[in-house]
């Protein structure tokens, strides 16, 4: 332990009161210097450990740092799960959708459907073509409506292609039914019989259905209307396609 004088620094010794050098009353200033010993290195030097600790402070944990990008992974996981289940979510909702405009297309084309093969399977449909083709002088499709016996028979179609026209001569018809009554089947070749329509019905063809119906037909023709009453025509279904079996029809321009 050292003595100075706190004056100018001067060293004094122990038992000087006064600087040598200044003359200043000496207010004693002791300096003690720290100086390494074996017994604590510590003083001296880093301690290891201290700055080992330190060191691990600083410097990053691995075990830490494979958390933290464990937890990133993750993160970026779940976010891309979310992606995914916001758009199958999205997807789902339109499941519903997709299911009901395709349901409905489904029941336009089975009632489209329904009713082609309703009106092609009545026993309207030789009417309608019998008053289609008077009314357009297409003889051709006067003779579709009528049995096969009856269409080919010249007598009713003779020159129906140059001729057909000039027999009408503007003629105009519209038919009504009144009335009609389904034959049952067991009695259809006595109905067909009784009044000899038979004979208008191809023998190699069999009689699948039958309707008796009682027609009103409205002719026009030259600014005059008249109104006729045709009973008991038969309407006969030959192989899946019906037909007129009476030629009383044919005589309104013959």
């Amino acid at each position: 332990m050292s003595k100075f004088c706190n004056q100018c620094g001067y060293e004094l010794k122990d038992d000087q009161l006064f600087c040598p050098s200044c003359g200043t009353k000496s207010q004693v200033v002791v300096v003690e210097k720290a100086t390494a010993t074996p017994e604590n290195p510590a003083t001296a030097t880093s301690n290891p450990a201290v700055s080992a600790n330190n060191s691990s402070i600083i410097t990053t944990n691995p075990a830490t740092s494979a958390i933290n990008s464990a937890t990133a992974t993750t993160n970026s996981s779940a976010k891309a799960y979310n992606i995914d289940e916001h758009t199958k979510k999205k997807s789902f909702h339109k499941v519903p959708i997709i299911i009901g405009s395709v349901a409905t297309i489904i029941v336009i084309a089975a009632v489209i459907i329904v009713r082609i093969l309703w009106f092609s399977d009545s026993y309207n449909s030789p009417l309608e073509s019998y008053t289609k083709g008077i009314n357009s002088a297409d003889a051709r499709m006067v003779q579709k409506a009528f049995s096969p016996t009856i269409a080919y028979a010249s007598y009713y179609f003779e020159d129906v292609d140059t001729e057909f026209a000039d027999k009408l001569d503007g003629l105009k018809v519209k038919i009504s039914v009144v009335d009609k009554t389904h034959v049952k089947k067991s009695d259809i070749k006595d109905i067909l019989e009784k009044d000899d329509f038979n004979r208008d019905i191809p023998e190699t063809m069999t009689v699948q259905d039958c309707y008796m119906v009682v027609l009103a037909v409205t002719i026009k023709q030259d600014d005059k209307t008249n109104v006729e009453t045709y009973d008991n025509i038969p309407i006969v279904k030959l192989e899946g396609v019906w037909y007129i079996a009476d030629p009383s029809l044919l005589y309104i321009f013959n």
